[in-house]
């Protein structure tokens, strides 16, 4: 999945204000920058993961997060 536009635009920003306010250095030895990288590969994968492609269930989205549904009175085998 790639990176939206926006996303890529706000990162080009920053990373364009970082230049201009800590010279001398290639901003890959910055650590502000690494953070902002790692963050930034850290979401998209986050998105890729969670991001729904159509509408979820109830019981999927309770499963997504580790949850169960309680089973409805009259759905009960054992009786």
């Amino acid at each position: 999945m790639a990176a939206s536009k926006e996303s890529i635009l706000l990162i080009r920003g920053v990373l364009r204000e970082l230049r201009k306010a800590l010279p001398g250095r290639p901003l890959r030895d910055h650590l502000a920058v690494r953070y902002l990288l790692s963050e930034a590969r850290r979401h998209q994968e986050l998105q890729q993961q969670y991001h729904g492609r159509k509408e979820r269930s109830v019981e999927e989205s309770a499963r997504l997060v580790g949850l169960a549904l309680p089973k409805p009175p009259g759905d009960t085998k054992d009786c």
